[in-house]
């Protein structure tokens, strides 16, 4: 007879995000089980779009339901710990309630539960603003572990997130599943548009041959604080008097139609509209000569790897473990935290071609460290490990309840 394909659950973000679209299709090509994603809407007020689907891989759509503006309600709780599935996994943000009773049903049921996540809090505010109070922080820190001492399992984004888990000394095994977009297709793009007319391309793009030019890929939010990158272009350029570096913005948020006011006055910056279309991205990425992300930090640092571009951040706690990828002076430039030391960096970025040929060869090196397809291998592993444990700990129980009857 063939085997039963275990069936897991995945609640994760509350939608398919464009980045990890592939990543579930990849996911379900093992013969041996089932990743269900359980998926709605993305919330409100956050510049997130979903994946348009139709998906390749078995989900399930979910109302979500947004409660006092901040928390999302998804009603499957009732579904994924009826039974039918093997194990769940869910995402770690606090703001997913639906997620608590989840963990709690698991933990009562013997349901394997895996929590997929930073391992850390990023003190952001609630909506995505740039701060949060010290109060917020702390209670948010502490639900989070809590939560994770429900699990059997944790995967982790980097290294240092890991190490943070285990400093806790939680019950759960804990797996390191870093994320990265699809490289694979990146690179194809990066093939398709590095060994060209760079000038041609420039022009088609509006950009002049002999600029250098600073890109922003994400969220127009506060947190993400692009319109510092108007700040720094508007700085470098009335230093030099020669309008010698070009930005352009792509994204949207709430933050948007105000970058796009006031970029309209700024021949060499430009605010364009949030896309997916990954071959206009990959022309964008291959004119510009590096992606500048002035406030938090995520997945965009492997997209602009994978196409041989460095990023110039600032040094922030608000950054997704993505960030922990930049490594000053090989691939990147990681600035301090103030302004002033983002526009120090950019200077000797901008006045330096050997600089920047050398930065751009550490993130082509870098972007071999990246695979969709060794992401699923990780997270396999895990899940399989994960698997293996909660079975070993059920045969002792069981084995304890008989001494115990006998």
């Amino acid at each position: 007879m063939t085997p039963k394909k275990k069936r897991i659950a995945v609640i994760d973000r509350g939608f398919v995000s464009p980045y990890f679209d592939e990543f579930f299709t990849i996911l379900n090509r093992a013969s041996d089980r089932e990743y269900v994603v359980f998926h709605g809407k993305p919330p409100k007020r956050t510049g997130l779009q979903a994946a348009p689907g139709p998906f390749a891989f078995p989900n399930v759509w979910v109302d979500n339901r947004e409660l006092f503006k901040t928390a999302v309600y998804q009603p499957l709780v009732r579904e994924v710990t009826s039974g039918r599935y093997d194990a769940v996994i869910i995402g770690h943000e606090l703001k997913f309630v639906s997620n608590w009773p989840v963990a709690a049903l698991c933990k009562l049921k013997g349901i394997p539960l895996i929590l997929w996540g930073f391992g850390y809090h990023a003190p952001r505010g609630i909506g995505y603003r740039a701060r949060a109070s010290r109060l917020w922080s702390a209670s948010a820190t502490m639900l989070k572990d809590s939560i994770a001492r429900f699990a059997d399992g944790y995967l982790a984004y980097t290294d240092r997130g890991a190490a943070r888990l285990r400093g806790l000394n939680l019950p759960c095994e804990i797996f390191v599943v870093r994320p990265s977009v699809n490289v694979e297709e990146q690179v194809a793009l990066y093939r398709r548009y590095s060994g060209g007319d760079r000038a041609a391309l420039r022009r088609s793009l509006g950009l002049r041959p002999d600029s250098v030019v600073f890109l922003y890929i994400g969220r127009l939010v506060e947190a993400k604080n692009a319109g510092a990158l108007l700040d720094l272009v508007e700085r470098l350029n009335a230093e030099s008097g020669r309008g010698t570096v070009e930005a352009r913005i792509i994204g949207g948020g709430d933050q948007q139609a105000a970058l796009r006011r006031r970029a309209a006055a700024m021949p060499e910056a430009e605010v364009l509209d949030e896309t997916y279309d990954q071959d206009l991205l990959a022309r964008y990425l291959a004119a510009a000569d590096a992606m500048v992300l002035p406030g938090a930090a995520g997945i965009t640092v492997t997209h602009a790897f994978a196409h041989g571009t460095p990023v110039l951040m600032r040094a922030s706690p608000l950054h997704s473990p993505e960030a922990d990828y930049v490594v000053d002076g090989e691939n990147g430039i990681v600035a301090g935290p103030g302004f002033e030391d983002l526009v120090e960096a950019a200077r000797r970025f901008v006045a330096s071609p050997e600089l920047r040929r050398r930065l751009a060869e550490g993130a082509l090196r870098t972007r071999e460290n990246f695979s969709m397809e060794r992401m699923a291998q990780q997270f396999h592993g895990a899940i399989d490990c994960v698997f293996r444990t909660h079975g070993r700990r059920e045969v002792s129980k069981r084995a304890t309840g008989r001494q115990a009857t006998n």
